[in-house]
């Protein structure tokens, strides 16, 4: 990669019309998640809406709006399915995208809702059956293709959460207390839980937007904290870097991107 950066949409200003490139605009913007043909699925916090961004043409058009409330992560696997945490309700909303990811020159639909996790306005945690569950605050999400399952980052609730491919929600590591213990499931802490990564053995990368770290979990439930020091928010680069309030976080082969706060 070049390094250069280029905008492939949106005016810089807020609004929420669909357009071409730089005519297009967009509230605030929480996550991002790139499909195998090269579409962009943007979550559009403000607005309440799912876009969608054809990168060949730069065209931005809305998928959908209905039930979304301050959307906010996103996430998309090789089936086409898509997971989006609707923050606003305390839910995660599954789509499927048809036609399914591939090199099809036909733009994605997502003509039904598949299933929603979470009770509607639960901001508790209760773990169970899709329809029983609370979330309490979902931000990141992340496909596991290790397990099949989704992760869910618990921003409030100071957890990471797990949905399994039969539809259990349960707590795969963090007591609730903010903090930066290490530890094995509900015996370890997180501290306000942005972002989350999945990767392809099953361990999760966590962005800790307070704590200041990148926290590692294992599929058994193991976590550790592997770069920056807990509470000490800073933008230091090198071997041994600190962050700044990380919000995002993303694996390129073996290597972690992170973004932070400014």
């Amino acid at each position: 990669a070049s390094g250069v950066v280029t905008t492939i949409a949106g005016t810089g200003g807020s609004g929420s019309t669909d357009a071409l490139g730089a005519m297009a605009s967009f509230g605030s913007l929480y996550g991002l998640a790139a499909d195998a043909a090269g579409y962009l699925y943007v979550p559009d916090h403000d607005n309440g809406k799912l876009r969608l961004i054809d990168t060949s043409t730069g065209l931005v058009t809305t998928l959908t709006a209905a039930g979304l409330t301050n959307p906010a992560g996103i996430a998309v696997n090789a089936a086409g399915d898509l997971f989006v945490a609707n923050l606003g309700t305390h839910t995660v909303r599954a789509y499927k995208v048809t036609p399914a990811p591939t090199a099809s020159p036909t733009a994605p639909t997502i003509p039904a809702l598949t299933w929603t996790a979470g009770t509607i306005a639960g901001t508790g945690v209760v773990e169970g059956s899709l329809a029983v569950a609370q979330l309490g605050d979902p931000t990141g999400v992340a496909c596991d293709p290790f397990s099949g399952d989704i992760a869910l980052a618990g921003y409030q609730k100071n957890n990471i959460r797990r949905v399994t491919r039969n539809g259990r929600v349960s707590t795969w590591t963090g007591s609730g207390a903010a903090g930066s213990a290490t530890g094995l499931g509900l015996a370890a802490e997180v501290h306000i839980p942005h972002d989350l990564t999945v990767a392809a053995n099953g361990d999760g990368y966590i962005a800790e937007y307070y704590g200041c770290v990148i926290s590692k979990v294992t599929p058994a439930g193991s976590k550790t904290n592997v770069a920056g020091t807990p509470l000490a928010c800073a933008h230091v680069p090198g071997a041994t870097p600190n962050f700044y309030k990380p919000t995002g976080v993303a694996l390129f082969g073996n290597k972690l991107t992170v973004n932070e706060f400014a």
